[in-house]
This record gives structure tokens, sequence and C-alpha cells, in this order.
């Protein structure tokens, strides 16, 4: 028996299964190209494991079907394009399909934002868009905080609008807890899907603060909010309160986690 589980028996029978699927692969086209693809891509190894068990449907959905679903709340690969920096041919195509199924975007579509998002830090989107920033950003609060260097990976994001439901004025530790909740975007996709929308839509997002998954060197979570000044976007990026704190203003960001990112 190994260290995971199998015996060398089993094992013999997988290789033998393995060397099957060459011969046949060989046989439509899948040559050493091929198999390199897949060995080191595991989104697509994923979307052909899933192809198979679910009856030779891809897993992932099209932008059509998106945009059927989401309306407003979805925002395209073009249109993420052409207001943000563009996105590189790899990265176009790692993008193209989306890994939310249709009946959880029908679920969402009133309550959160749809979007692909490219790897870049807080500090590029400052640089890139000061109009959107407070003068608070140039603080010393901010300088040499690795949350403002550090980039999210690469893919689609489902991003609730405002804050998780019940979140707001509860402990940290009563917020993850609540119905629902999964996980919380960081401070790179906030503003990102803040700036972009904004762009896209006029409209403003996250109008009351929102704790994110980054924190600051001192262990305090940082939260993110956009303020109306002068009918102009303002991003704020604070510390929040300690984790213990409650009867506040700030709730938590939450985001529907995809099928493979």
């Amino acid at each position: 028996m190994s260290k995971h589980g199998a015996s060398s028996e089993d094992f013999g029978k997988d290789f033998g299964l393995i060397h099957e699927a060459v011969v046949t692969g060989r046989r439509v086209g899948a040559d050493r190209d091929f198999w390199k693809t897949i060995s080191h891509d595991p989104m697509i190894y994923y979307r052909m494991v899933h192809f198979v068990k679910n009856g030779c449907e891809d897993p992932f959905a099209e932008e059509v079907t998106a945009q059927r679903s989401m309306r407003d709340n979805f925002m395209s690969l073009h249109a993420v394009s052409n207001v943000m920096t563009g996105f590189t041919d790899a990265e176009w195509k790692h993008l193209e399909r989306i890994p939310f199924k249709e009946s959880v975007m029908d679920d969402s579509m009133d309550t959160h934002v749809l979007f692909p998002y490219r790897p870049i830090s807080v500090d590029q989107m400052h640089k890139e868009n000061p109009q959107f920033f407070g003068t608070s950003y140039n603080s010393y609060l901010y300088q040499g905080s690795e949350w403002a260097h550090e980039k999210s990976p690469l893919g689609w994001y489902m991003v609730r609008k405002n804050a998780h439901p019940g979140s707001t004025g509860k402990q940290w530790d009563g917020q993850i807890k609540l119905k629902g909740y999964k996980s919380s975007p960081s401070v790179a996709v906030l503003v990102y899907m803040a700036i972009a929308y904004y762009k896209l839509r006029g409209k403003w997002l996250i109008e009351e603060p929102v704790r994110s998954c980054d924190q600051d060197r001192d262990r305090f979570y940082m939260m993110v909010s956009a303020t109306d000044q002068v009918k102009k976007m303002i991003i704020q990026i604070e510390r929040s309160p300690s984790r213990h704190t409650t009867g506040t203003n700030v709730g938590i960001a939450s985001e529907v986690l995809p099928m493979f990112r």
C-alpha cells in the first residue's frame, strides 16, 4: 500500500489505462503537445474531466450565458479590456470560458458582479487611475504595506456588490460564520471591480466599508469603500477596527467561489 492509499496492483492497472488512453489519443490526433498541454494546465484538465463526467457538456459557461444571467452586473472580457489594462493573448485564452454554473449566476444576478480580473496590484492601479484614490492612499499606512503590492490570481470573480447580508456591525469572528459566507476577496480585487464598474456603468459599488481578506503589518484587516465626493467616486482603503469590535458600520466583503481558478 502506498502513502496515498493505492496498492502497487492498483497503480499497475491505472498505468495500463493511461497507456490505452495514449494509444487511443494518437488515433484521433492527441500528440505529444496535447499531453504536454493538459499535463501543465490544471484548468484544461479540470474541464476535460468534467466534460466526460457531465455527458460531454463543458462545465464552464460562455460569455453570452453570463450576460443573459447577470445582465448589467456582468462585465465582459472585451468591456473590461477597454477600461483597464488589456489582457495578454494567453490571459484572454485562459478566460474564454467562465467557471460558474448558469444556476449560480441566475441566483446572483442582483447581488453580485461577475468580471475577469487581470493580476495587478493596488499600487499599480493607483498609478494608472489616481483620480479614484483619496489623498490618504499616500499616507504612512500604505508605504511598504504588502497588500498594496500583491496581486490576486488571474480569473473570473463573482463578488458581492456590498457587505455580506447581516455582517455590518458584527465582530470579524461572527461575520465569517454567517450563512452563505465562503470567502472574502483581496483589496486588489475589490478596487479593480469598483474602478471597472464605475468606468463602464457610471455607478459605484461598496458604498459602506467592507473587510477584505488582506491584513496590514499589525494584522488589522484592510477595508474598502467607495464614496461620492462631488459626483465623483473616491475609493477609501483603511485599516478596519479590531476584529473584536462591534457596533461599527463595517461589514465584510464576500464572493462566490468558482468551480476552478
